[in-house]
């Protein structure tokens, strides 16, 4: 029984923790906030863009054209999200990569918008 108890209690504890822990976190300010999701709308446009013209080239058989679109994304999403994950850092805001499935043309690809740990 005692042991049941000492369990319960651990449990008891560390949910109070997961629940008070971020309200002690630094919070985001409006702008930061705004900067962060901008940063992930844009992420996403550049993905949508490239579904598009991916689509286009597996319409036409082009799948040198595919690559190219494919790899322009994960660099442009990379850049995108290293910048921000260094601008949040220096500002001490906690945030991370946050690696997504879609698909570019007929094929899986994993991008990375940006995760706020909050």
């Amino acid at each position: 029984m005692r042991k049941l108890n000492a369990i319960a209690l651990f449990t008891a504890i560390l949910i109070i923790a997961s629940v008070a822990v971020p309200a002690f976190a630094a919070t985001l300010t409006a702008e930061e906030a705004n900067h962060l999701e901008n940063v992930n709308l844009h992420i996403y446009r550049e993905i949508e863009n490239a579904q598009t013209k991916a689509d286009e080239a597996v319409a036409a058989g082009d799948y040198a054209s595919l690559d190219a679109i494919i790899e322009k994304l994960l660099d442009k999403t990379a850049s995108l999200v290293e910048a921000a994950l260094d601008w949040a850092a220096r500002l001490g805001i906690q945030a991370e990569h946050n690696f997504i499935d879609v698909v570019i043309g007929d094929r899986l690809v994993t991008v990375d918008p940006i995760h706020i740990l909050w």
